[in-house]
This record gives structure tokens, sequence and C-alpha cells, in this order.
């Protein structure tokens, strides 16, 4: 099934998300993903993540392995690792160009956090309480990257 195939103006289920020996692990889609889209996170715990990327295949990848000093990508895998599973799905189509030119990503994002929102989702980084979840998040990395470059000094010192 090509990514052109695929309903534009829908979500689309891609699978689900898993947490095996403390490694996320994605799911195997039917259409790939190589495009830019919208992709939305349904964790097990209740939490809903709506974001946007060039290339989603590489952005879901970035919740396996975070990029060095990201702090969104490390604070989603946090959020996955937590949780233990997340159900993805995505808006892809022709509507969104191509990876090298998006276009309307942002605006649809928008669109689609403020129908969330309206229809019961608890967002990531919406509301009250989802915030102190994601300020949970964002300290661990903080933490966690501190530890790191404490451990890099330590190793270049002794």
């Amino acid at each position: 099934m090509s990514a052109r195939s695929v309903a534009p103006t829908g979500w689309q289920s891609v699978g689900t998300f898993t947490v095996q020996n403390g490694i996320p692990v994605p799911p195997k889609p039917r259409f790939p993903l190589n495009v830019p889209g919208l992709y939305r996170l349904r964790f097990a715990n209740g939490y809903v993540y709506i974001g946007q990327a060039r290339n989603l295949e590489a952005r879901l990848g970035n919740y396996v392995s975070p990029t060095d000093g990201t702090e969104q990508e490390h604070v989603i895998r946090y959020f996955l690792l937590d949780a233990g599973s997340a159900e993805i799905d995505v808006i892809i189509g022709p509507q969104f160009g191509t990876v090298t030119k998006p276009k309307g990503l942002r605006k649809r994002e928008t669109q689609e956090k403020k129908t969330a929102i309206a229809t019961g989702d608890q967002l990531v980084k919406a509301g009250r309480a989802c915030s102190r979840e994601y300020l949970r998040w964002k300290i661990k990395y903080h933490e966690d990257m501190l530890a790191k470059s404490r451990a890099k000094w330590n190793a270049g010192t002794q």
C-alpha cells in the first residue's frame, strides 16, 4: 500500500508501541512512514500526545533511541516507558507535501490538538495534571543528562 493510498483526512492506525525489557519497540506498519505527517500516541496510562514530523518513521525511531540533548524525544520516551505501551495513529497524505518540502503540518497539528481537547483527551503538555506529569519527565531527562555529563567529566579527569 503506498502512502498516497492512505486516507489523508483522518487518523490511520499504525499499531502499538510496546516496551520489552525496558526498550520501546515500534510496530511494523502496513504502509510506508518515511513521509511527513501527524502522529498521535495514545499512552496506556490515558495521556495523548499529538505531534508532527517531516519524516514519521524517523520521528518514531527517536522515541526508541533519542538523540543526545533533545529534551522532547526523551520526555516522550519516558512517558512511553512509564505507560508500557501506546497506540500510534497517523495522518499522512499528499496535502503535506514531501519530506524535503513539507507543508501545512503545524496548522493541522493545532487543529487536531484543539479537537482532542474538545473531546476530553488528556493531552501531554496541556492541562494542569498533565503539565505536572510532563514536568516530572522533563526533570528526569535533565537529571539523566547531568549524570551523563558528570560521568564523562570524571572519566576525563582520572
